[in-house]
């Protein structure tokens, strides 16, 4: 297992805004992955906890999630996408409120058997309370995009995962935090990227671009807007 805790200052106030604060990986075969000691951010009562998961089944059988826990408190899910074609590659997103800060352990439960998991935390700021306001997926081609409904002041999340060790490129409505990070060797990469909207003129339209000769990609996307 591999665990990377990544740390960036959080602000305050009434727009949202957000950190990556952790990510980590473990590409061992299991129904259930305990990430121990995953870094949340600093104590906040506005805080929302939103975590970005991939995986892989050692079957054609699918791979959903049942559950992801903090320290035992289940969260909810925001979208989820499944790339069907043999073995089962998917990408999900889940939330909940969190007001304490520090570490904590992180589990991924699964109704069967999966030989990877993957996660990239973030952790909102403003954002208790706060229900997702718009979602999308998107997993048909090297060119992923979709389409979310996001307030000014609000944050949209994206999150992508590919089967091949070549570059993700996300265009200029989201800044990527996390480049291509392996799950699994050879088999399992995964992205994320987000952007705050203090100024919105237009509607975002968040795509990624995977290289040639990528296969399986997945997207999902999250937007929230101040409570």
């Amino acid at each position: 297992m591999s665990l990377f805790p990544l740390f960036s200052p959080s602000s305050g106030g009434g727009p949202l805004s957000f950190s990556l604060t952790a990510s980590a990986t473990d590409s061992t075969n299991a129904s259930s992955f305990t990430f121990s000691g995953v870094a949340i951010g600093d104590a906040d009562s506005s805080k929302k906890l939103v975590i970005c998961v991939g995986s892989q089944s050692v079957s054609e059988a699918d791979t959903t999630i049942s559950d992801v826990t903090v320290d035992g408190n289940s969260g909810a899910l925001v979208a989820r996408v499944s790339h069907p074609s043999g073995v089962h590659y998917t990408a999900e997103m889940w939330e909940l409120d969190w007001s304490t800060g520090g570490m904590e352990d992180i589990v991924v439960s699964y109704p069967l058997t999966v030989n990877s998991c993957g996660i990239a935390v973030f952790a909102l700021l403003n954002a208790a309370g706060a229900t997702v306001a718009s979602s999308d997926t998107d997993t048909t081609s090297t060119t992923l995009s979709g389409s979310v409904t996001v307030a000014e002041d609000g944050v949209i999340i994206g999150y992508a995962t590919r089967n091949a060790a070549t570059g993700l490129v996300w265009n200029a409505e989201l800044t990527e935090v996390l480049a291509d990070e392996e799950i699994q060797s050879g088999a399992g990469y995964q992205s994320a990227a987000a952007s705050t909207y203090a100024d919105l003129t237009t509607t975002p339209t968040p795509t990624i671009t995977c290289a040639a000769g990528t296969s399986r990609p997945r997207l999902v996307l999250g937007a929230w807007n101040p409570p």
